[in-house]
């Protein structure tokens, strides 16, 4: 990693630290299931949907904290492209960067729904996006192979388990809750828990990839300047005002 002093804390932008950024995913996520579960009891004990915190439900918190997930691992694709000491795969990381920003378009405006509720397949009718999806993911996977292998191992592990987690949830749980939900209904406590999985999963699993981005960007740089926001993993120090000793 490239080497530089402490930073000054006297900027004009704020400054974060990556450990401060993951908390705040973190947190995010556990309270964003705490809410959600209550949301769940409420509907399965009493017939109350409230829809802002269920994981289930469009434009609502959850959503936009998804989007904000997908979005931002785009953008430190993007980062990381630009971090990269080799450019070799400079293609890769851009093509990466332009799919999650797409995600999270999709995720805001629901298009995999869209898509699946247009499909002839009455049965299972908003898991059918998933097929077009998993090709789509499968062609990247191919062209993404030497990419990955190029990384580092640590990098790859983190890679492989943050979306091992993500798809089992994205795809493999989302089939199940759609036959839960066909057989059961809407209300019912297994349907209910599906998509407590599937989604959490989905959470947890960018949590992990954007943890894996923040730790092999900072590998290769010190400092990520955003435009609202620098992020910087180095410790902070300050400067000493006129009339006091330094620090």
């Amino acid at each position: 990693m490239q080497t530089s002093q402490a930073f000054n804390i006297n900027s004009a932008k704020p400054r974060l630290h990556p450990k401060g950024i993951m908390e705040f995913l973190w947190w995010s996520f556990g309270l964003l299931l705490f809410a959600h579960l209550i949301s769940t009891y409420l509907l399965v004990e009493h017939g109350i949907y409230i829809k802002r915190f269920d994981f289930n439900h469009e434009r609502n918190f959850p959503t936009f904290f998804a989007t904000f997930q997908l979005a931002f691992a785009g953008i430190l694709l993007w980062h990381s492209f630009k971090a990269a000491t080799s450019k070799s795969f400079s293609v890769t990381w851009k093509l990466l960067s332009f799919v999650f920003l797409f995600l999270a378009f999709d995720e805001f405006f629901q298009i995999h729904d869209q898509l699946g509720a247009r499909v002839s397949d009455v049965k299972i009718q908003t898991s059918s996006w998933v097929a077009p999806y998993m090709a789509g993911l499968a062609g990247l996977s191919v062209i993404g192979v030497p990419w990955f292998f190029n990384l580092p191992l640590k990098t790859r592990w983190a890679f492989f388990i943050s979306g091992t987690i993500f798809v089992t949830g994205a795809a493999g749980v989302e089939i199940v809750g759609d036959i839960l939900k066909t057989n059961f209904g809407f209300q019912h406590l297994y349907y209910r828990l599906a998509i407590t999985v599937e989604e959490s999963c989905e959470f947890i699993g960018l949590t992990l990839f954007i943890k894996a981005l923040l730790d092999y960007y900072f590998s290769q740089k010190d400092e990520l300047s955003l435009p609202w926001v620098d992020v910087d993993c180095r410790p902070p120090i300050e400067t000493s005002k006129p009339g006091e000793a330094p620090l």
